[in-house]
């Protein structure tokens, strides 16, 4: 019998309580989507990163911990929708300083592409401000986008979102 993959699992359980089910009733289905996540494939990729993100815990963390490296380096030239959720992922982990550095500088690459998905963008502002909240000297930085030219382009109910995120800083 062939070993079963992580898209025969999310093609098979079409709502979300249910494949969350099946992780409960089988462990390996996170090893499969992790290894998915590392794939070149963008969409396989996208959707087990939106099943991890669904599923993260401190026994998962632990395990995404281990390749996060490889998780952060994917940020460079992929589909917005595939660097939103690993910006939400990696949002949930802590991480060595060296690749608070790099995260830092691709999520600022990420909000300054105007054409981003305006959910994309936002995503990478959370990831600068919480990493500013452990370098303060880092929110001066972050300050600067909070100008009209990169807010273009967002919904209002996004810019208001943004408005109230830099008002914080």
């Amino acid at each position: 019998m062939a070993q079963k993959n992580f898209e025969f699992y999310f093609q098979s359980f079409r709502k979300k309580a249910q494949l969350i089910e099946e992780f409960e009733r089988n462990n390996s289905l996170f090893s499969l989507a992790l290894d998915e996540a590392l794939t070149e494939e963008s969409a396989r990729a996208w959707r087990a990163l939106w099943f991890i993100n669904q599923i993260v815990s401190p026994a998962v963390a632990e395990e995404i911990y281990k390749v996060y490296d490889q998780l952060i380096v994917r940020l460079e030239n992929e589909d917005p929708s595939l660097q939103r959720e690993l910006l939400k992922l990696l949002q949930k982990i802590d991480l060595a300083e060296k690749w608070e550095s790099y995260l830092f500088n691709q999520a600022q690459a990420i909000w300054e592409k105007l054409s981003n998905i305006p959910s994309t963008r936002v995503q990478a502002l959370y990831c600068m401000l919480k990493i500013a909240r452990k370098y303060p000297e880092l929110k001066s930085e972050i300050a600067l986008y909070n100008e009209s030219s990169y807010l273009e382009g967002l919904s209002p109910g996004i810019k208001r979102q943004v408005h109230r995120l830099f008002q914080k800083l």
